[in-house]
């Protein structure tokens, strides 16, 4: 099942200075890790393949540890880079990690236009395997590849904690084990979700809590503040990383509706044919009638050009659009009230409405 990601939104604080010195700090990391196995006696033909770690870090567009990095240097201006990479590429690489995991459940070819780790082990290591050895073969390879990368997360992540006060570092321990402990959950969720015939709004909101709102949003920001030593802070983000979370999912999915496909760099209904539950969905499923019968005929399944057209008007009839939109609404109001209930600072409420208009404007 998909791990939801936030596309390249952000551009109000260096966003490009940001990804060069984050993207040379993962390769230097990975060259690392890449010699420490090649110590330990892995075969030229392992070696090749982990390297290819390489490639699939390339495309990712760093934004949850840019989210850290952005609320450390706002509370924290006089901080550096150089003093903080350890912990902003075990973020990173965190993300890697859980989207190899990803693939290989999904079955995914490539992302970001480069070969994902089982369909590279497949080309290469085995491609004169027999094909049903082949496929099991290379999903495990591409498995152990993700657990090697999660190793390599928390010996960078336990080598920064190191250098904070006990303080610090135990909030940030507690704080990075809670965002595992949830994606993994929301994940679980997920993946539970596309078995069922009628899944409840409900629990499709806890899922896009947990692997979007929390994942790249709350606690991203919490690593932050906590590093700049404002834990004080951690019930806003909290709240305003949920709602702003939740309003970046269902325009995701909105955008899988009626999105531009050169924008949006995807096919439109993906979430039809990958039978992904989305309030959208759930609105259309909760119905009764021919629009609900006619929904139901698609999921799980390709869908044809002359299908999108189909969909598009099942979508708009049955108000789904209407009631997703009417649901952004209602999260704007309430992102602007957490203002006054968390009495932020004029710089703050600044702050952070740039990330709310950013989303909002938002058509990728």
């Amino acid at each position: 099942m998909v791990i939801y990601t936030v596309s390249c939104i952000f551009d109000f604080m260096d966003s490009q200075t940001f990804q060069t010195q984050i993207n040379t700090s993962i390769a230097s990391q990975l060259s690392g890790q890449t010699a420490r196995y090649r110590a330990l006696g892995g075969t030229p033909e392992i070696i090749t393949y982990l390297e290819h770690l390489q490639a699939v870090t390339s495309g990712g567009k760093r934004i949850r540890p840019y989210l850290t990095w952005s609320v450390l240097k706002h509370y924290s201006p006089d901080q550096h880079f150089e003093n903080h990479q350890l912990l902003l590429v075990s973020v990173e690489l965190f993300h890697v990690f859980c989207l190899i995991h990803d693939d290989v459940m999904d079955e995914s070819d490539y992302r970001h236009g480069t070969q994902t780790m089982h369909a590279f082990a497949q080309s290469t290591l085995y491609k004169l395997a027999e094909k049903p050895n082949q496929k099991r073969t290379s999903g495990s390879q591409a498995i152990l590849a993700g657990d090697i990368l999660f190793n390599t997360v928390f010996k960078l992540f336990y080598e920064y904690v190191s250098t904070v006060g006990q303080t610090t570092g135990k909030a940030l321990s507690e704080t990075f084990h809670t965002l595992v402990d949830e994606v993994c959950l929301g994940q679980m969720i997920d993946i539970d979700l596309t078995t069922k015939d009628k899944p409840d709004e409900k629990t499709i909101t806890l899922k896009n809590i947990l692997k979007t709102a929390r994942y790249s949003f709350v606690q991203p920001m919490a690593l932050g503040v906590i590093v700049a030593n404002r834990n004080d802070l951690l019930p806003f983000l909290s709240a305003f990383g949920e709602k702003i979370g939740l309003l970046y999912q269902i325009q995701d999915d909105m955008l899988d509706v009626i999105g531009d496909p050169q924008k949006t760099k995807k096919p439109l209904f993906q979430d039809v044919t990958q039978k992904q539950p989305t309030i959208l969905s759930h609105h259309i499923l909760a119905q009764e009638g021919a629009l609900k019968e006619r929904f139901g005929e698609y999921l799980g399944k390709p869908v044809s050009p002359e299908d999108q057209q189909d969909l598009l008007s099942i979508f708009e009839q049955s108000g789904a659009l209407s009631y997703a939109q009417t649901t952004i609404n209602r999260l704007e109001k309430e992102l602007l009230e957490l203002y006054a209930i968390h009495q932020l600072s004029d710089g703050d409420k600044a702050f952070f409405n740039k990330l709310v208009d950013l989303i909002r404007n938002r058509s990728n």
